[in-house]
């Protein structure tokens, strides 16, 4: 698998933490790991990365902030990666999202960096991350959350994307020359 180039992606999210314009969500696909987006405390916060065209998404990379002031590494519990031609612009944070294919979930996980393989091979030009679940001692949002481990929101510094190559072109496998490649696990070949 190759990663993708970010230039002219897209990229959305529900709300936004407002602190000095600082948390964008540019910062998750700009490639900086010393910047980030930054959520506000919600039940189901999400980013959503659209891509240039449709491709075949094998792996997506995602990266946290890396100086996490609180010591702790909790920002990929219970994440849900998702792929698919659906747009999720304007979905609600308050509200699971349930569109496009299920790429890869999380659990407990901890780390700077989570590789999140895609279960299968999925086609689709949009890539959304969103907090699916909480653990049972989860607060409600409205009460302090940096008095507890599972912290309702995300921050993500950076996202790759990993597609398919052709063997024979030494190009991305788009939407279009799917029908030309046959899927092996090592990638896209022409049969």
């Amino acid at each position: 698998m190759t990663k993708l180039s970010a230039e002219n992606w897209q990229v959305d999210s529900s709300e936004t933490y407002q602190y000095n314009n600082q948390y964008l969500t540019t910062n998750a696909i700009n490639g900086d790991l010393n910047n980030f987006w930054h959520s506000i405390f919600s039940n189901f916060p999400w980013l959503q990365v659209e891509l240039a065209e449709e491709y075949i998404i094998g792996r997506v990379d995602v990266s946290t902030r890396i100086d996490d002031t609180n010591g702790e590494l909790v920002r990929f519990n219970f994440l849900e990666v998702r792929v698919g031609d659906m747009d999720a612009t304007g979905s609600s944070e308050d509200a699971k999202m349930c569109i496009n294919q299920l790429c890869h979930r999380t659990g407990d996980d901890l780390g700077l960096v989570k590789p999140m393989k895609c279960v299968s091979p999925l086609k689709g030009k949009f890539v959304t991350i969103q907090k699916y679940d909480h653990s049972p001692e989860w607060p409600p949002y409205t009460e302090d959350p940096y008095q507890h481990k599972n912290l309702r929101y995300l921050e993500i510094a950076n996202v790759d994307v990993y597609t398919f190559y052709c063997s024979a072109t030494d190009h991305p496998c788009p939407h279009t020359n799917v029908d030309n490649c046959a899927m092996h696990q090592d990638g896209c070949k022409l049969p």
